[in-house]
C-alpha cells in the first residue's frame, strides 16, 4: 500500500483536487514510506507518512517484539514471571498519568479549541507503546491464565457470572461516557486533577480488564446460552481482515475525496458517508 501510495496512485486521480496529492501527500510518502514499513511512525511523527493511520500497526509491532521478555518468565520462572507482569501492568497506568500530570494534558483526547493542546497530547501519549500497553498486558493476563486453564472449564457461580458481567458493563460504560462532561466546545467542565490523573491513566487498562472478562467468561461458556468455550467460526474468518481494512480504507477514502468533480454540501448524510 505504501509503495501504492507513492508511486503509481498519481496516475489514478483526475478529479479538480488531484494537484493536493501531487503535491503535499505523494511528496510526503515517496519521502517517508521507510517510516510505516519498519514500524516507527508511532516514533517520528513529524513530517509525515504514507500510512499515518497505521501508527496502531507500529505499536503493536513493537510490542510484539518485546513480548518474549514477558512471556518466558512466566513460563520458566512463574512467580517471577507473575511479580514483573504485575509491575509492567501497574506501569502501563502509572507513564501516562504521570506524563499528563507533568505537561498539564487533558485526560484523553477531547473536543479542543486548543489544538496544540490535542497534538501534544496525541504525540505525548496516544501514539507511544509504553503508554498504549495496557489493554495489551490485560491480553497478556487473560492469555496465561488460558494457557494455566488448558482444555479444562471454569465453573463458576451465577453470582459470580452475574457479578462479572455487570462490573465489566459499568466499566465499560464509563470509560467510553465518563468524559461526557469535558467533552464540549461550549463551556466544559474544567479539569479536575484527580479526574485527569485517574481516567488518563486508568481508562486503558480498565477497558482491557472489561474485554477480558468478555473473552474469559464467553471461553468458558457463560457468554450467553448458547456460547460455547470455542468462538465461532464466521470470528476466525473475519478477524484477519480488520487490520486491512483500517490500513485501505483510508486510502480509498481520500481517493474518491479527490475525483469528486462537484461540490458537495455538509450533511449528516454526507458526514456519515
Amino acid at each position: 500500500m505504501c509503495g501504492f501510495q507513492a508511486t503509481v496512485m498519481r496516475f489514478f486521480l483526475s478529479g479538480p483536487l488531484s494537484y493536493v496529492w501531487n503535491m503535499s501527500w505523494q511528496t510526503s510518502c515517496a519521502k517517508n514510506w521507510w517510516k510505516d514499513v519498519t514500524f516507527v511512525n508511532n516514533f517520528i511523527p513529524d513530517g509525515g507518512s504514507c500510512l499515518p493511520q497505521t501508527w496502531y500497526i507500529a505499536a503493536d509491532m513493537q510490542m510484539y517484539l518485546v513480548a518474549p521478555l514477558i512471556i518466558l518468565p512466566l513460563y520458566f520462572y512463574e512467580d517471577i514471571g507473575k511479580a514483573w507482569l504485575l509491575l509492567l501492568t501497574a506501569l502501563s497506568a502509572i507513564i501516562p498519568a504521570a506524563i499528563i500530570y507533568d505537561k498539564d494534558l487533558p485526560p484523553t483526547t477531547l473536543i479542543s479549541i486548543d489544538f496544540s493542546l490535542y497534538q501534544k497530547y496525541f504525540d505525548l501519549v496516544y501514539l507511544p507503546p509504553w503508554t498504549r500497553a495496557s489493554p495489551w498486558l490485560a491480553g497478556v493476563w487473560v492469555g496465561y491464565i488460558f494457557f494455566k486453564q488448558g482444555n479444562t472449564r471454569y465453573k463458576m457461580s451465577p453470582l459470580v457470572v452475574t457479578v462479572g458481567w455487570t462490573l465489566a458493563a459499568i466499566t465499560g460504560l464509563l470509560v467510553v461516557f465518563g468524559m461526557y462532561s469535558y467533552n464540549h466546545f461550549v463551556s466544559p467542565t474544567p479539569y479536575e486533577l484527580m479526574s485527569r490523573l485517574t481516567y488518563g491513566g486508568l481508562h486503558r487498562l480498565a477497558w482491557g480488564a472489561a474485554l477480558g472478562w468478555l473473552v474469559f467468561a464467553c471461553h468458558n461458556g457463560y457468554g450467553d446460552p448458547g456460547s460455547s468455550p470455542r468462538k465461532p467460526a464466521v470470528q476466525e474468518n473475519v478477524e484477519p481482515h480488520v487490520s486491512t481494512n483500517g490500513v485501505s480504507n483510508p486510502v480509498f477514502m481520500t481517493e474518491n475525496s479527490i475525483t469528486t468533480e462537484k461540490t458537495l454540501k455538509a450533511s449528516k448524510i454526507v458526514t456519515a458517508l
